[in-house]
């Protein structure tokens, strides 16, 4: 009975944390459709963004951030380079292409659970804000091809908040169910 509410514990600790993952992913594709789409004109984010994109992407990513759902808002093109940083968005850091960007273009979405500052771009930092980071390409309304690609990063620590309420709801449930079955 003991291994069985260990395997189970453990499953079920598995199972939160990709319906965590899987919410922020959600939530990087309501910041595209809301917060990034409509401030671009469509045309490759290689191309990098005119005076009004930028004008626009400054205000909606400090709307993000200042609403504490975003912590960090780049948009990289599809190489991987990035051209619009909300904490430099007049001075990109565009010299390092990112894998994870390429990753997402090929696959869809890339989503993981980080710290804040552990991106080579960042330094590589291993010490930093608990983050779900999410890699979402951006195609805008009547295109099949990405533009670009959204990296955003949501604080980890409501979403760990709400996992660990749920695990413990949960792991008291199965507790008293299996020493009733005992």
């Amino acid at each position: 009975i003991v291994c069985l509410g260990l395997f189970v514990g453990r499953l079920l600790s598995g199972e939160a944390d990709r319906v965590a993952l899987d919410s922020e992913l959600h939530h990087a594709r309501a910041i595209i459709a809301l917060g990034v789409e409509p401030h671009l004109d469509g045309t490759p984010l290689a191309d990098g963004l005119s005076a009004t994109e930028l004008q626009r992407m400054v205000a909606s990513a400090e709307q993000l951030r200042k609403s504490g759902q975003v912590l960090k808002l780049r948009l990289r093109d599809t190489d991987g380079f990035v051209v619009f940083d909300a904490e430099r968005p007049g001075d990109p850091k565009g010299s390092v292409a990112d894998r994870h960007a390429i990753e997402a273009l090929e696959q869809g979405a890339v989503v993981e659970r980080t710290v804040l500052g552990a991106d080579q771009a960042d330094g590589g930092h291993v010490e930093g804000i608990p983050a779900i980071e999410v890699y979402l390409p951006i195609i805008v309304e009547g295109s099949s091809d990405p533009i670009g690609v959204l990296e955003v990063y949501a604080p980890y620590a409501p979403v760990a908040a709400a996992r660990n309420q749920s695990m413990n709801r949960t792991l008291g449930t199965l507790v008293w169910g299996l020493s009733i079955v005992w």
